[in-house]
């Protein structure tokens, strides 16, 4: 199932330059929020992250589609750490969405593609990583403010289901964002 969604995506991204009337290049920066989690039992709190990302758009005049690239840190407490020793926690993730525009400024819409997750830290010297890849997916709504023809003001909040590591919730990303969006 997760190849065939991933495969539509990528072919909508792939048939997208003929149909489309207006390219653009967006720029996001962001926090990242994340809710308190366990494994195992064991509670982890990680703390709010910083999020760079761009994206690659296409307006189809009905939606528009985009690839989306972006980075994420954060710092992962463990509650019952007896040391002062916490994760870093880093994640890249490349997806498609859609997106759709309401009125004038509003817009919403969503997307799946991959993350690639990594946590790492030091025990006793000693460095301790651990990585996986995953499926990952979004919901997002925001505004568009047009500044003049080709440059508009984007913020938007973004939710996304993080998978791994198996934690005992499922983990939810909430990022709130404010991107730059270029005409091309």
């Amino acid at each position: 199932m997760k190849a065939i969604f991933a495969t539509a995506i990528f072919a909508l991204v792939i048939t997208t330059p003929a149909a489309a009337q207006d390219f653009y290049l967006q720029g996001d920066i962001g926090v990242d929020l994340y809710p308190d989690n366990s494994i195992d039992d064991v509670g982890i709190e990680i703390g709010p992250g910083a999020m760079l990302g761009g994206r690659f758009g296409a307006d189809l005049q009905i939606v528009r589609v985009e690839l989306d690239v972006s980075l994420s840190a954060a710092v992962i407490d463990l509650e019952n750490d007896p040391g002062s020793d916490d994760l870093d926690y880093y994640h890249v993730a490349v997806q498609g969405g859609i997106y759709r525009d309401f009125a004038r400024y509003f817009y919403a819409g969503g997307g799946a593609g991959f993350v690639y997750q990594e946590v790492s830290t030091e025990i006793l010297g000693q460095d301790v990583e651990d990585d996986e890849t995953n499926f990952v997916a979004h919901g997002e709504l925001g505004l568009n403010f047009d500044i003049n023809d080709a440059v508009a003001i984007v913020p938007h909040y973004r939710v996304t289901w993080l998978p791994g590591f198996d934690t005992d919730d499922e983990v939810f990303q909430h990022s709130l964002r404010l991107g730059v969006r270029f005409g091309i």
